[in-house]
């Protein structure tokens, strides 16, 4: 299958890392704490009211009764001052109500829109910014022509549910009521997750993931995620996220998992269900988001990474909804259904050069069939989430800077926050009732589908913007040569200083033409051999002590590595490899470390790794750790001696006497043991 497949499916299911977050209470009151000292130390004109008011939220949503006497103290310490004594007042009103009450997934996203600038260099800056005269978030579920009183508009939803039809998935009116007024009921009143568990996969830090994982935990849920690189630095993040917005009777568990892996799979759903040596839960929840990008893969370039894209964002999907159906099962979770959010895309090859991420996604809509026709109706149930243009993603973010050209055609691009809001809403107690009585199909993504010829509008924009900013960048040289009075000839061009990159080059020996290079040879050639009885070996290769033909060829001639030999080696060794994605929630392209996963310079690689390289290439002694354990210092030697005499009769199994019997022939005398056989 290729290094990326084969590496991709190794498990990493360690039940010893798990890490687990419980105390909302000690966090409601540090915070409480700080939020004390801030407005006892800054100006009362200075405070910032937002952030007040989501700490207060914060705070009366995590906290427990032994919070009360704190407040009360505060409150008596504050009785002179008339500005912030109000806060701590209704601080604890609130709290005492969420006591009675308990935690709630409240409020709406906020709306921010895209907004691409070309400064006066010429660069293109990218930013969000809060929406103008925008309605309610839960006004996106409403028809278009009502929302913008224009009888022409299109009237299907920014945001809504479909129903099935004989010709397919058709916009429902009356569906769509259902998802308005989810949105409406949770930004007026709330709703809660307490007592209800979540799984969610691919919920890396910056993914949509991560933030669903915020709403969940403000609901009170407990939130088991999975992380393909669990870390000291990993679970420091996620446990800042349980710290900002984790509430009572809240729980985030981190575990280390690789959906790529179908042991992975079997060991987490193992470890919820288990109640003796783990969790002992039955999931409510089933957010299966995992994926890798496959950017750049066309018809013609399917690889290891795309297969094993595959596998994760299908097979393995697949696989894991399956062994939760079999442990609420055998468990006798018979009804208590738990429902899958699944992935859905609008990406059907629309845009290309996506390897299988297309074929993955539309094969999942599949199980919308399979829940009638199969036998697991009662133990999961089936919401399909076609997930729209999410601006700052990794599988997107590339596109961000056009965002806001193309909602001038009439689509709504989301924000992160926007997006994971509108999918939590979907878990909320309708919609799980819903999704009870047949499987939903939500479609979000804001009114793609009406956009024609999607990708050539891209392309357009693209270019638009890539000649305004060309345009802007030459009228700023042309403003700044004629400012300091010199001509371009004489204007001195100041290069800034580069990082310097490495250039490996892969070569492929030439391959020889047919008519001018072999076929003058068959005259001499014919009837040399017998092609009958000949082998013929194709290719070329070589791998040595200091790795291939190039890497050798620099030790013997320089005695030393290039940057671009080091490289290499370093890649062939396994010190590094390549990758493409996301990291911290940045797009970076480049090399990084196999161990910590940290970007690793061109530059840097040669003075890192050049001592172990060295240490561990070109003709030395073995390395029993780096052979399986096999040491020459230990290695059994045969000797060849006489025998003067016939042997004492020895005792061994009847098959040793036999095979000694084959090699010594006369000179082996075989009788059958008094004693029991060996």
């Amino acid at each position: 299958h290729g290094s990326d497949y084969g590496n991709g499916i190794r498990p990493r299911f360690d039940a010893k890392k798990i890490r687990s977050y419980d105390s909302s209470w000690n966090w409601a009151r540090q915070s409480l704490l700080e939020l004390f000292e801030y407005t006892s130390s800054v100006e009362n004109a200075t405070l910032d009211q937002d952030a007040v008011v989501k700490r207060c939220y914060h705070i009366a949503n995590a906290a427990d009764e032994t919070i009360l006497p704190m407040l009360d103290e505060m409150v008596f310490r504050l009785q002179n001052e008339t500005l912030t004594q109000p806060i701590f007042e209704t601080l604890k009103n609130n709290c005492e109500n969420n006591l009675r009450s308990g935690p709630a997934f409240k409020g709406s996203p906020r709306q921010l829109a895209p907004l691409t600038t070309i400064d006066n260099q010429g660069n293109l800056q990218y930013k969000e910014s809060p929406r103008q005269n925008s309605a309610r978030f839960a006004d996106l579920s409403l028809p278009r022509s009502a929302l913008e009183k224009n009888p022409l508009v299109n009237t299907e939803p920014y945001l809504h549910l479909k129903q099935r039809t004989t010709s397919g998935w058709e916009y429902s009116e009356d569906l769509t009521r259902n998802l308005y007024q989810v949105f409406h009921d949770v930004e007026t009143q709330g709703d809660s997750f307490s007592g209800q568990t979540v799984l969610i996969t691919g919920a890396g830090i910056g993914s949509i993931g991560a933030a669903m994982i915020v709403h969940f935990l403000q609901g009170g849920a407990r939130v088991l995620v999975t992380t393909s690189s669990m870390s000291p630095q990993v679970a420091a993040k996620y446990q800042a996220l349980y710290v900002e917005h984790g509430a009572r009777g809240s729980q985030l568990v981190v575990v280390p998992f690789n959906q790529g892996s179908a042991q992975d799979v079997a060991a987490l759903i193992e470890h919820v269900y288990d109640e003796k040596n783990g969790l002992g839960w039955d999931l409510d929840y089933l957010i299966p988001f995992a994926a890798i990008s496959e950017a750049g893969r066309t018809l013609d370039s399917i690889d290891s990474k795309s297969e094993l894209a595959h596998r994760i964002m299908l097979t393995n999907l697949l696989r894991l909804l399956g062994t939760v159906k079999n442990h609420k099962e055998t468990h006798g979770h018979r009804t208590h259904p738990t429902q899958v959010v699944l992935p859905l895309s609008p990406n059907h090859g629309t845009f290309g050069g996506d390897g299988l991420y297309s074929e993955s996604k539309v094969a999942l809509e599949t199980l919308f069939n399979r829940w009638h026709s199969e036998n697991w109706q009662d133990y999961l149930s089936i919401c399909g989430a076609v997930i729209g243009w999410t601006r700052g993603t990794g599988l997107i973010n590339q596109n961000d800077l056009v965002a806001e050209g193309i909602e001038k055609s009439g689509m709504r691009t989301c924000s992160q926050e926007e997006m994971a809001y509108s999918l939590v809403c979907l878990c909320v107690g309708a919609m799980y009732e819903l999704c009870q009585e047949a499987p939903v199909y939500a479609d979000l993504t804001g009114g793609m589908a009406q956009i024609a010829n999607l990708p050539e509008a891209l392309g357009e924009l693209r270019r638009e913007m890539k000649e305004d900013s060309d345009i802007q960048a030459a009228l700023f040289q042309e403003d700044k040569i004629e400012a300091e009075g010199l001509s371009p000839k004489q204007q001195a061009t100041s290069v800034s200083e580069l990082e310097e990159r490495a250039h490996v080059r892969l070569d492929f020996p030439q391959v020889l033409d047919y008519d001018r290079d072999i076929a003058p040879l068959g005259e001499d050639l014919q009837g040399m051999v017998d092609l009958h009885r000949t082998v013929v070996v194709t290719g070329f290769a070589e791998f040595g002590p200091h790795g291939n033909a190039r890497t050798r060829w620099e030790m013997e001639a320089y005695g030393k590595f290039s940057l671009e030999g080091a490289i290499e080696m370093a890649w062939l060794m396994g010190f590094i490899r390549h990758f493409s994605g996301t990291i911290d929630g940045q797009p970076y392209s480049g090399w990084v470390d196999s161990k910590t996963k940290q970007p690793v310079a061109d530059t840097a690689v040669k003075p890192n790794y050049e001592d172990e390289i060295l240490a561990h290439s070109g003709i030395r002694f073995i390395e029993p750790e780096l052979c399986g354990g096999y040491d020459p210092n230990k290695k059994q030697f045969l000797h060849e001696i006489v025998l003067e005499a016939d042997l004492e009769p020895l005792c061994v199994p009847e098959a040793l006497a036999e095979q000694m019997r084959l090699e010594h022939g006369a000179c082996v005398t075989v009788q059958q043991a008094s004693t029991p056989d060996l």
